[in-house]
């Protein structure tokens, strides 16, 4: 098994993240298009009792995806206040390109996706960085075949993550401890 590192300190108190997830939604122009124009995921945040709004975490999915053990072919997030990108913004930004990461868009379909808000994290506002950590995590966890950073070492300080919902096939629990620190 390879081990990993995180930068976190262990002298802190360790941070409760839980994020609820919706999905599995198939990855193609006309869903992403369809989701756009009915709102669906800005009605799923809206309903998961969380201050953001379009914004949050998601994963791209795939049988194709051999390397991670789960099928997970990337991880991603996207934050507002800086780049003002909802989700529908980031996902149309793959479709545009034709790439996920490393990994070219037609090979690995069919691929599906799924949204995830963070609905607790013990904090009164979410940060930047915040997403930046648990992104990071959630990829030292899965190493998703198709992401090429922090797939061996990401900033993230000791937290636990929790995964509610249509979270599967990612993790239900993942604890930043279960890592190497450098």
């Amino acid at each position: 098994m390879r081990s990993y590192r995180t930068l976190g300190n262990k002298n802190i108190g360790i941070q409760y993240i839980t994020i609820n997830w919706k999905g599995d939604y198939k990855f193609t122009e006309e869903t992403v298009e369809f989701l756009h124009e009915t709102k669906e995921i800005i009605k799923f945040i809206s309903e998961s009792d969380t201050e953001l709004t379009e914004f949050g975490i998601y994963a791209i999915v795939s049988g194709r995806c051999r390397k991670s053990s789960r099928g997970v072919c990337y991880i991603g997030y996207t934050y507002g206040e800086e780049y003002e990108r909802c989700f529908i913004d980031r996902l149309k930004e793959h479709m545009r390109t034709g790439y996920i990461g490393e990994c070219e868009i037609e090979a690995i379909q069919p691929a599906y996706f799924k949204v995830g808000v963070i609905i607790d994290s013990g904090q009164e506002k979410m940060t930047r960085e915040l997403l930046e950590e648990v992104e990071g995590l959630l990829i030292l966890a899965h190493q998703p075949d198709c992401n090429v950073v922090k797939k061996e070492m990401a900033k993230v300080r000791d937290m636990i993550i929790i995964n509610r919902g249509d979270y599967q096939p990612l993790l239900p629990r993942i604890d930043s401890r279960d890592f190497e620190y450098e």
